[in-house]
């Protein structure tokens, strides 16, 4: 028998889905079982550390997360997530702050569990085109 509560459990699993996910429903529903257990309070347990484990890192990531200089976009300077991207959807409650989901289907992080700072070149504000 594992020695990890069953939510903790859950949480990799559905972590695991998100980051398989094969189109915007898949992510959908794992955002919403990974919202449901975090609001638990048997999972108040999930840390930053245990996203970030789970959490996929790529190359084209920004530094110092990839190897993606941020001031080699075509503006000078890429923006990531948390200057507001609009299609960077936040996991529910504290974890939200600095985690989310990525459904930008022109970025190399579209599907996937993504640090607010690992950022790429597909930045759009809410309510602007392309920057």
């Amino acid at each position: 028998m594992s020695d990890e509560p069953a939510n903790d459990s859950a949480l990799h699993r559905y972590l695991k889905f998100l980051r398989e996910a094969k189109d915007e429903d898949e992510v959908l529903r794992a955002t919403e079982a990974i919202e449901h257990i975090t609001y638990s309070k048997e999972s108040q347990r999930v840390t930053h550390e245990q996203l970030w484990e789970t959490c996929r890192k790529l190359l084209q990531d920004y530094q110092p997360y990839g190897n993606t200089d941020r001031e080699s976009g075509p503006d000078g300077w890429g923006q990531d997530c948390s200057s507001g991207c609009r299609f960077y959807i936040p996991l529910p409650g504290n974890l939200g702050f600095d985690w989310g989901v990525c459904v930008n289907s022109r970025s190399h992080r579209v599907g996937l569990l993504t640090f607010e700072h690992q950022g790429c070149f597909e930045f759009e504000g809410a309510g602007n085109g392309p920057s």
